[in-house]
């Protein structure tokens, strides 16, 4: 029987994100009001992503692993790893726009830049996050900057705000 050795996850160093004063005010009011720790924050945000579009990533990762010649466990090794993957055989796969292609990059103003440390995530989470690096030809910057946008956008309203107005207005229903 093969021993598994235990497996911790990756710290992805994140120096910095963008994230306009919008995005910024809610990042900092779900830390500050709904408990969630500022250094863990994006760590949360970049979880519920994948854990919403893992399995995009993880179809189109297969697809571009055909088009470079590669078998799946090796394209997955190599990203796991950080090694360079094969060229395409013949062109990048015509694949769906990714969920984020409808999110633009916030813009890049010091007034937007937000400072960070470290991104802890799962050693599988790490691979879709280079396979989103490819398809959204983008930086982790860009990655983690537009996944807030789309974090907000998705569950601010019907997640976050209304904790919030639950615990201000001190009511356990509200009315609309």
């Amino acid at each position: 029987m093969m021993k598994l050795e235990p497996v911790m996850g990756v710290n992805v160093r994140l120096s910095y994100f963008y994230a306009d004063s919008d995005n910024w005010e809610k990042f900092v009011s779900a830390c500050d009001r709904l408990g969630w720790a500022q250094k863990s924050f994006l760590q949360q945000i970049a979880h519920s992503y994948f854990g919403k579009h893992g399995s995009y990533y993880a179809n189109t990762a297969v697809l571009d692993a055909e088009a470079r010649g590669m078998a799946e466990s090796e394209y997955y090794q190599s990203l796991s790893e950080g090694k360079d993957l094969l060229s395409y055989k013949s062109q990048r796969p015509d694949i769906e726009p990714s969920p984020l292609a409808r999110i633009p990059d916030p813009e890049t103003t010091a007034n937007n830049r937000r400072r960070y440390n470290v991104v802890s995530i799962s050693d599988y989470y790490y691979v879709l996050l280079q396979v989103a690096l490819i398809v959204d030809r983008c930086t982790l910057i860009e990655f983690f900057s537009r996944v807030v946008v789309w974090h907000f956008s998705t569950y601010w309203e019907r997640s976050y705000q209304p904790q919030i107005d639950h615990a201000e207005k001190c009511l356990f229903v509200l009315e609309d």
